[in-house]
């Protein structure tokens, strides 16, 4: 199962690259597989404006944890999917508003924005939002890089990662996590080691877990 997956990642990845070589017109695509020592994260986003020069887009966050254990996958296979028309009110900031869906809270109406900030070798971002129905659950999601050149087209790339998720509702912890990031970055492909620390519920239960990482940002 391991093998197939590793496969299935690395076929993806070839593919993205040959894409990203034939179409200059593509908009960034960012997509990360992380092999930790329990289970798999697979990350992907994509930011798209509907056409040229239109102030609104498309923004697609998804991801997927799968654990290695077949025993547990029920249990502990988690997803999660969001989708949003976004607005660009000026530069480097947009409104947001759409549909999350995951494995726990199924679907929701949510909104908020997305402020970026790209300072040579670094690159920050933030997003705020709130579902609208159910636990009208708060969140925050946000994350720096660090990428100074290393020689010609290697580059070090370094990243910390962070999201909390409070439900409103219950005034109560829902989930939150810490992700680190350290190697090195080749052209469009970044590789190296890992860290995830995940807590979960209002006794914020916590799962750490380390590994390596590859993954691919696309134009």
């Amino acid at each position: 199962m391991r093998i197939k997956f590793i496969f299935l990642t690395l076929l993806f990845f070839k593919t993205l690259h040959l894409a990203a070589q034939n179409n200059n017109s593509i908009n960034p695509i960012s997509v990360e597989s992380f092999w930790g020592n329990r289970g798999a994260l697979v990350e992907m986003t994509f930011h798209k404006p509907l056409k040229s020069h239109s102030k609104f887009g498309i923004l697609s966050i998804s991801e997927y944890y799968g654990t290695y254990s077949a025993k547990k996958q029920d249990d502990e296979n988690q997803y999660m999917m969001q989708t949003h028309l976004t607005y660009k009110l000026f530069n480097n900031f947009d409104l947001v508003a759409g549909g999350i869906t995951n494995n726990v809270d199924g679907l929701r109406p949510t909104a908020g924005f997305q402020y970026i900030l790209p300072y040579k070798d670094f690159f920050f971002v933030a997003m705020p939002r709130v579902d609208l129905t159910q636990t009208h659950n708060a969140e925050i999601l946000s994350l720096i890089e660090y990428t100074p050149s290393i020689h010609k087209n290697w580059n070090l790339y370094s990243r910390i990662e962070g999201l909390y998720n409070q439900d409103l509702k219950n005034n109560a912890h829902a989930i939150s996590y810490l992700r680190l990031r350290l190697g090195t970055s080749y052209d469009i492909f970044r590789f190296g080691l890992g860290a995830n620390f995940s807590f979960y519920g209002e006794d914020k239960f916590q799962e750490k877990q380390v590994g390596a990482f590859i993954g691919a940002l696309l134009f």
